[in-house]
């Protein structure tokens, strides 16, 4: 036996579909089949057809496409160890995909005219080949139903972010302008000149309503610290001379201005000015605070839009990017920040170093990320100090994210079963199964594995894909 021919064995050996195929049986596949080797970009040649061959990948990646538009629109990988084409067995007769490489790969073609000579002299080897054929049925159908879910979320979520992007931009375009009206400091001189102040005490004054501006109360305030904080204000502005202090009382407040500062100010103001100037101040500080809190709000509006669209991408052809997985899992925390925020979950995500770079589809991983966060919400639900970690690791060839939780666990008897179709620990009616499985295919066409592991208290998956 030959080197090369001895790779191609070990590759066949290491397939855990074939696990239990005795080595002779997948030498006489071997003795029987033609390899070949495609260069990337090359199209699988009618020689190789999947409608008359077994395929085997032994190196490399394949791209299955179909013709959309005048383009081809990407639909599934196979990779390292993957098999396709036709089954012993299989009735289907469809027109055969467009096959390409994505990347160098190398494949093992076992015609289909051998098919009976397979099956009298390599029972168990067919044995195998049959479980793919069954396996690969049951998954078809909830995999095409994913598929056209995502594709009709993905045109909706294109209709409705069309529809509100108008106004969003409409309200991003009218609160800049109403932000550079206030920023032109008209008000501010005017509030000055009321002052009667000397040319220093002006300027000095400018930069204090600037520095008023900019400032915010703690975000620890309770409610009850701040309406308390609020009286003490209105107290002491009517100590000064004051008759209406509402408004300024509230503006103080959320500004967090000292009130021996504003003292100096105010003791150099008019008394019949005083209302009238305590008003415009306020008024200038809140309506500032209100232009930066439209800004801010409009930006989390878009955010979210952007977010949803990246999670149903599934309404365009996927396209193989580069990613950042940070980014990517961040937008899926903020998707359920409202599930985590309810629920009262302690969130730590470490950030990398450097930027955790992948190739892959950025609507599949969403689906990926999303989905295990949903499950450790779903399994700390009833913990009373739920947590949820997110950890990037980053290696050489391969980066790891941990997504773990402080739940009860996933029994040790059920362990083995967790990624297979239909099996939930969910209770009736809850789960499908069919999370997992499709979280570990969407992993596995991106070239990477995912593992599990479970104690009381702390249950943790592991994804591993390869670095960009």
């Amino acid at each position: 036996m030959g080197s090369e021919v001895k790779r191609d064995f070990g590759v066949l050996r290491e397939n855990p579909d074939l696990r239990d195929v005795p080595d002779e049986e997948l030498n006489w596949l071997l003795e029987n089949s033609q390899s070949g080797k495609l260069e990337i970009g090359q199209a699988l040649p009618e020689s190789f057809s999947p409608n008359d061959h077994l395929i085997f990948v032994l190196d490399g990646t394949l791209e299955e496409a179909e013709a959309a538009a005048g383009n081809y629109k990407s639909l599934k990988n196979y990779g390292k160890g993957d098999i396709l084409g036709r089954l012993p067995f299989s009735k289907e007769d469809s027109t055969p995909p467009r096959l390409q490489a994505s990347s160098a790969a190398k494949l093992l073609a076992f015609p289909r005219s051998l098919f009976p000579s397979l099956t009298s002299q390599c029972p168990q080897l067919t044995e195998a080949l049959v479980q793919l054929m069954v396996t690969r049925s049951r998954t078809f159908s909830p995999n095409s139903l994913l598929a056209d879910k995502m594709a009709t979320l993905g045109k909706l979520t294109a209709g409705l972010t069309h529809e509100l992007n108008h106004p969003i931009t409409a309200i991003q375009r009218d609160n800049a302008e109403l932000g550079r009206i206030l920023l032109k400091d008209n008000l501010v001189k005017l509030l000055v000149i009321e002052a009667d102040l000397g040319e220093g005490e002006k300027t000095k004054l400018e930069e204090a309503i600037a520095r008023w501006s900019q400032s915010a109360r703690p975000s620890s305030m309770t409610a009850s610290e701040i309406q308390k904080t609020e009286k003490t204000w209105s107290r002491q502005l009517a100590d000064w001379g004051a008759k209406t202090s509402e408004d300024a009382a509230e503006a103080f407040t959320d500004h967090s201005i000292d009130p021996e500062e504003m003292r100096q100010w105010v003791e150099k103001i008019d008394r019949d000015k005083l209302d009238s100037w305590l008003d415009v101040l306020a008024c200038i500080l809140q309506a500032r605070a209100l232009a930066s809190n439209i800004d801010r709000a409009v930006s989390r509006v878009s955010g979210l839009i952007r977010r949803v669209k990246t999670f149903s991408h599934f309404d365009r052809a996927p396209v193989r990017t580069k990613l950042d997985l940070l980014s990517g899992i961040e937008d899926s925390l903020a998707l359920l920040q409202h599930r985590i925020k309810a629920s009262g979950v302690e969130v730590a995500l470490s950030h990398p170093d450097s930027p955790a770079l992948v190739e892959g589809i950025a609507g599949e991983l969403s689906q990926v990320w999303t989905n295990l966060i949903v499950n450790a919400l779903d399994a700390i639900e009833k913990s009373p100090s739920p947590r949820l970690r997110i950890e990037i690791l980053q290696g050489k060839a391969h980066t790891a994210v941990k997504i773990s939780d402080n739940g009860p666990g996933i029994p040790s008897e059920l362990q083995s079963r967790i990624f297979q179709p239909f099996f939930t620990t969910k209770a009736a009616g809850v789960g499908t199964g069919m999370g997992l499985d499709l979280i570990r295919q969407i992993v596995e066409r991106h070239g990477g594995a995912i593992s599990l592991d479970s104690r009381p208290g702390e249950t943790t998956f592991e994804i591993q894909l390869p670095l960009s």
